[in-house]
This record gives C-alpha cells, structure tokens and sequence, in this order.
C-alpha cells in the first residue's frame, strides 16, 4: 500500500498530468477527422446504428471503427464536444497512471522508475497535445501500455494466459491506429526469444479474440471488396530514409510543438525560452537506452532470478522503441509524427528504469546527492517542458 512522500508525489503527477490534458478544454483543434469522429459516435449513440468503419487515413482508406466505440461513453448524454475532448484527456491521465504502475512493479523497477517515467510523459509536450481533442491517437499510448504489461506478465513473469490478452489489445491497439502494425514484428521477435513461456492454447484463443474485435471491420471490407488492400497496392514506391528517427525524437522529446501556435507564433518571443530541454530529454533516454541495453546483456543468463527478468524486461521495452523505428525506415506512406505515439511510453520507462538502477549502485552517499539531483533535474524538465 501507497504511503507517504511516494502517494503525495503520484498524487502529484497525477495531478499535473490532468491539469495538462483536462484544464482548459475549449482550446482544442476540431477539424474534419474530430467532426467525423464525433458524428459516427452520435450515429451510435443516437439512433443504434453501428459504424463498420471509421474515420478516413492518409493511406486512402477508412479506419476500423474501433475508436468510435471507444468514445461512446463520451456520447452517451450529450452531443457537445467539449466531455468528448476531456474523455480523451483522462484516458491520457490514465496512460500516466498505468505508467507509473508498471515501472513500479516490473523487476528492475522501482520508486525511482516509476516517477521518472510517469514525470516525462506527464509532461511530454506531444503526449499532451494527442490527448487535447477528439481522435483515436489519444488511446494510442494507453493501449501500448495495456499490451506491452501483458505481454511482460505472460512472457517473463510466467502468467501465461495473459498472452490471449496481449493478442486483444495488440488487435484494439492496430484498429485503432495502423502504425502500430510495427509492434506484430516486436511480438514476433519476442514469442521466439520467450518460446518457453509461449503454449499453443493462450496464443490461439488471442489470435481468435483478435479477430472476434475487429469483425466490424473485417465484414465491412469483405462486403467492399477490400478497399484497404486497393489503397495499399495504390501507394507509390518505397523509399529509405532517416524520417521515421526525426519523428521520433520530436515525439519522445517535444520538440516541434511550437508549430500549434499557429497564428500566435509571433508572441513565443513572449514565453522564456527553454527549447534545450526538448534536447536534454532526448539525450537523457539514448544514454539510458545505451545503458539498459549493456544491463541486459550482462544480466541475461545471469543465476539471479531477479536480475535475469530485469534483464528480459529491458530487452522488450528497448525492441518496443527501436522496432517502429526500424520498420518506418523504408516506407511508401507519408510519415506523420502522431505515427510515434506508440513508442513514447517505451522511452520514458527506459529512462525511468536507468534512473533506478544507477541509484541502486550508488552509495549511501551519493544517493543522497542523486535524489537533490534528480529533484533539480525533473524539476527544470517539468518547467521547459510545461513552458517552452
């Protein structure tokens, strides 16, 4: 049970994290893809017809209409945007909850990893703004979380009928946006690294609640003739480039977020000028990634139960943030940076799990400096990252 200085200070993020997606709700975007959003909802909530697909896709066809459901309890009693917009902020609210949990109780976890981590993305700048106004990236980072704890409970901690659920959430996580198909090759690596762990009938009955969710959308396509496949094969060619490692970095570290000033750009020459904060978290989660990586593969076939799994998680949460980068390399799609969602979560548990671990190897002393530290260093994050 929660006590102390470590419930005041979640209650503290938690806190934050609301103020930054719920306050001020009316200062949202609502364009064609909210309005579309919201009117396939009241559709649902009005007259009972249930949507087969969802809002359009820069690839040139409908989303799965998954992320209208999930925003029908936002519709229930009223047609006004304004609840749907704070929905959104509390399931980010929630994201940063499950964040904090996760990293508090994962082996190589702890205190430290769970503030650290549920901090950053509090305030991340973008993580903020996808929770501000009515789409389906606003569950992107929340499902990520859903699927990625599962997959650790099944996979490293041995509750092996927690895989049937990963497979749900990897399903509601790709339905609601397609870039997170990049996550099915992450699974694919770690169902044969885990192998032990991995029996036929949990991963069956995922597969088929998989694709017991997206019926809707599966229906809608066959009726169609499968409009999704002809946009697809309507794309042009692929090309490599190093986009998808700059949308990433702007999305794990806020950079970039000045341009929804719009035509208020002007007046930031007004707000102090903390942009090399942006840098400082980039820079902070490459040394931790560094670090985690080398943590893993010192500790992998390690005698010590505890420090073997703390060496398996780190290995999951480092292929969760590389393998999207890896898979948008070559890509026929525009990138967009709101594709990078999914692996925001991922970078501040890194963080968060090498602010742990490198407090755990001091001593006495210097952990009596890294915690003034640590107070300084979040603290001007959370300022830059709040005001710049």
């Amino acid at each position: 049970m929660l006590r102390g200085r470590e419930l005041w200070l979640l209650v503290a993020i938690l806190v934050l994290a609301m103020v930054l997606r719920v306050g001020w709700p009316r200062l949202t975007e609502f364009k064609f893809s909210e309005a579309r959003l919201q009117a396939l909802a009241l559709e649902l909530t009005r007259s009972g017809n249930l949507p087969l697909v969802g809002v359009p896709s820069s690839a040139g066809f409908d989303h799965s209409p998954l992320s209208v459901y999930l925003y029908v309890p936002a519709y229930l009693f009223t047609s006004n945007p304004i609840p749907a917009t704070i929905y959104g902020g509390l399931v980010g609210v929630a994201a940063v909850a499950l964040c904090w949990w996760l990293a508090r109780r994962w082996p190589g976890g702890g205190r430290w990893a769970a503030h650290i981590a549920a901090v950053l993305l509090a305030v991340s700048p973008w993580a903020v703004a996808f929770s501000r106004k009515i789409w389906q990236v606003a569950f992107v980072p929340l499902l990520a979380l859903v699927f990625v704890g599962l997959i650790v409970s099944s996979l490293v901690e041995g509750r092996r009928w927690n895989l049937a659920w990963a497979l749900l959430a990897l399903s509601f996580l790709v339905q609601v946006h397609p870039s997170a198909v990049s996550l099915g090759l992450a699974l694919l690596l770690w169902l044969v690294i885990f192998r032990r762990q991995v029996k036929v009938v949990p991963l069956l009955a995922g597969v088929g609640l998989g694709l017991l969710a997206a019926l809707p959308f599966m229906a809608q396509q066959l009726r169609s003739g499968w409009p999704m496949l002809g946009a697809l094969r309507s794309l042009p060619d692929a090309v490599w480039d190093l986009g998808a490692m700059h949308l990433t970095w702007e999305a794990i570290t806020g950079r970039g977020i000045h341009a929804l000033a719009g035509d208020a750009y002007p007046l930031l020459r007004l707000v102090p000028q903390l942009g090399w904060t942006f840098h400082l978290v980039g820079w902070l989660v490459v040394a931790s990634a560094l670090w985690l990586t080398w943590r893993s593969l010192a500790g992998w076939r390690s005698d010590d139960t505890e420090r073997g799994r703390a060496a398996q998680v780190d290995l999951v949460l480092l292929s969760w943030l590389v393998i999207p980068i890896l898979f948008n390399l070559r890509h026929s799609l525009d990138l967009y940076l709101h594709f990078f969602a999914l692996v925001m979560p991922a970078a501040y548990l890194i963080a968060g799990r090498a602010g742990q671990n490198l407090y755990e190897r001091a001593t006495v002393r210097a952990q009596s400096v890294l915690r003034i530290g640590a107070f300084v260093v979040l603290g001007v994050l959370v300022v830059g990252q709040v005001v710049a």
